[in-house]
């Protein structure tokens, strides 16, 4: 029977490890961002968008506890769970015209208009919130399915929307650095894909007594 280290030793030759510059981001244009929108917008900006993210984050979870005793000592009970805090925070490549800052700043104009400062609570038809899916690649001869096609691990935030977009400097010695810019996005929740997950079953809360 093989030993516990040369288990270790096939599985890293099989599958390798992650590594944190295998991914890709994928964020969908509002709704927001396509009524009325421009003609001379570029419509390849929001690819263009995803493809100029240079960092991003796979998002913590928190679950929150309530002390309880009923008799013996106190302990902890999980009462909710909260998903990544203030937000999480994407750093995009800026492009020689700033389109991409653009695109974003006229993103947060829609959220709160800039004139009259009245927030759009138009938030049940998700016109300013969006879904953003962040892919951990991998090697492919360890990710291929039944059908031969290679599948990352994704995680999924929905009704996302920027709520902070970072200071950018300026600096005349800095002739030979591209702009950067941070955008923090806050999310309603996050939910997960992967074969481990595509497999759970997940017991049903039933209902509070009457």
């Amino acid at each position: 029977m093989p030993s516990a280290l040369e288990n270790f030793i096939s599985e890293i030759r099989k599958t390798g490890v992650a590594r944190p510059n295998k991914f890709s981001v994928q964020i969908q244009t509002p709704a927001c961002m396509l009524y009325g929108q421009n003609p001379s917008i570029d419509i390849k900006l929001p690819e263009l968008i995803n493809l100029y993210c240079q960092t991003a984050s796979i998002p913590g979870q928190n679950i929150g506890v309530r002390d309880l005793r009923i008799t013996g000592p106190t302990y902890k009970r999980p009462v909710n769970i909260d998903y990544g805090g203030e937000g999480i925070t994407f750093t995009f490549l800026m492009d020689g015209k700033l389109n991409i800052k653009s695109f974003f700043d006229v993103w947060m104009q829609k959220i709160i208009d800039p004139i009259q400062f009245q927030a759009n609570y138009d938030y049940g038809n998700n016109a300013y919130t969006t879904q953003i899916v962040i892919n951990q690649i991998f090697n492919e001869k360890s990710t291929k399915d039944s059908s031969g096609e290679s599948r990352p691990y994704q995680i999924v935030l929905e009704n996302a929307f920027p709520r902070n977009i970072g200071m950018m400097e300026l600096d005349q010695s800095s002739q030979s650095t591209a702009h950067k810019m941070g955008v923090t996005f806050a999310y309603r929740k996050l939910y997960y894909i992967s074969d481990l997950h595509r497999s759970a079953r997940y017991q049903a809360i039933a209902p509070s007594p009457q």
